[in-house]
């Protein structure tokens, strides 16, 4: 390996051209030049030794050769002299490194921060928010900053809570007749009677299938005629009873190919000898009072005229018939011959919208009411279809538990059975 330093005199004297014997003798006389240089550069004594051994012939030289030459050789012979001159080399490389590191950090670093933190400022940042607060805001405030909902004030009058001693326990349905309020409880496998000032007048059925007996009755009407068409669901018939509940006849109810149907309401027709029943087969069947199958119409889907899980049905003055259509959150409107005619409303949580529509209730004005066990409202449309209000108290909606099977008498009373409650409430329409 070249020990020589880059600074000896050997090195100077050769860049000014003092020639070989000026060297040579240099280096004779002063060996301390090549083996000394570190301490000399350290403590800056090499131009005082140089001027008293040259009599100032170099004094001119070393200044000059130091201030032109250390940028320059250290960069060629740096490696070399880093192993043995570790002293002299953090002194006089320092320079080198400043030269050498600026433009790598210029090079490293300005890219790196102009491509991670600009654009991940803006992938992430602006996206983020755009997808994520966006949709929630809409979302939550919708309903909330939507423009007031209408309620029509209903005055609450009364509620049917027991029969003879008994609560009634998930009362699913209710029939007005004249004088008389026919509420089917359920629970306890019984039709219960009142008058219309809520004075218990007598019941009929309970637990059995024997004729005049009940098994979780669900629907109820009353006829022109007088008589009572009880749904018998549980015993998969209806029965005929008189209106003092005394058993009169039964037919069952089956699908075409003789599959027994759970019957869930049903509506004696004013002006025919039928009655329509609606099934758990997702489909209306009209029978005559006598049990024959006359036909049906429906079946399981989601087009017009078609059902899941059909619920309570009424009739209109028009004879046409209103179906709740119970897990397609509307209620269809039939032709007596099962054609559609109209359909009301659509799932969602909005005023005028359903999710789990169970009763239904014209009065005198034509007007439909919808009873939706899941969002506990009773919301009101016109003939047409088109939303109205809901029932309520200064201004604010009415809040019924799992309301079901409805009716309005001719006084312009509703009848609304709050299963969940085992109450049937009572109110004044305007």
């Amino acid at each position: 390996m070249n020990k020589k330093h880059p600074l000896t005199r050997r090195h100077y004297l050769k860049e000014k051209g003092g020639g070989e014997n000026r060297h040579h003798q240099i280096n004779k006389n002063n060996k301390w030049t090549t083996l000394g240089i570190r301490s000399a550069a350290i403590v800056f004594v090499a131009p005082l030794l140089c001027l008293l051994i040259f009599q100032g012939a170099l004094a001119e030289d070393i200044p000059v050769q130091a201030t032109k030459d250390i940028p320059v050789e250290p960069a060629k012979e740096a490696p070399v002299q880093t192993e043995e001159e570790t002293p002299v080399q953090a002194e006089k490389e320092a320079p080198v490194q400043a030269e050498e590191e600026t433009p790598v950090q210029s090079e490293k670093e300005t890219p790196v921060q102009a491509e991670e933190d600009v654009p991940v400022q803006a992938e992430q940042d602006v996206p983020l928010q755009a997808e994520q607060d966006a949709p929630v805001q809409p979302e939550k405030e919708t309903p909330v900053q939507a423009k007031e909902i209408p309620v029509q004030p209903a005055l609450a009058l009364y509620q049917l809570l027991k029969a003879e001693n008994r609560d009634l326990s998930l009362p699913s349905d209710v029939a007005v007749g004249q004088d008389r309020v026919y509420v089917v409880d359920g629970g306890n496998h019984r039709v219960v009677t009142y008058d219309q000032n809520e004075k218990f007048l007598f019941q009929f059925g309970g637990k059995g299938d024997q004729p005049g007996q009940l098994f979780y009755p669900v629907g109820i009407d009353i006829g022109k005629d007088g008589l009572v068409y009880v749904a018998d669901s549980g015993n998969y018939r209806i029965q005929i009873f008189s209106s003092t509940g005394v058993f009169q006849s039964e037919f069952p109810v089956t699908d075409e190919d003789g599959t027994s149907v759970r019957p869930i309401d049903l509506v004696k027709a004013r002006k025919r000898d039928e009655i329509i029943i609606t099934g758990n087969n997702h489909s209306v069947l009209v029978y005559s009072k006598d049990g024959e199958r006359l036909r049906l119409w429906g079946g399981n889907g989601l087009n017009p005229g078609q059902f899941r899980y059909p619920a309570t049905i009424v009739e209109m003055v028009d004879n046409r018939v209103a179906v709740v259509d119970v897990l397609n959150s509307r209620l269809q409107i039939f032709n007596p011959s099962g054609e559609v005619s109209l359909v009301v409303a659509d799932w969602g949580v909005l005023p005028g919208q359903l999710v789990r529509p169970k009763g239904v209730a014209v009065d005198r004005q034509k007007r439909f009411y919808i009873s939706d066990s899941y969002m506990n409202v009773v919301q009101v449309y016109s003939e047409t279809g088109h939303f109205l209000h809901v029932l309520g108290e200064d201004r604010k909606p009415y809040e019924f538990e799992t309301a079901v099977g409805m009716a309005v008498d001719l006084e312009n009373r509703i009848y609304i059975c709050e299963m969940r409650k085992n109450r049937v409430s009572v109110y004044q329409l305007d």
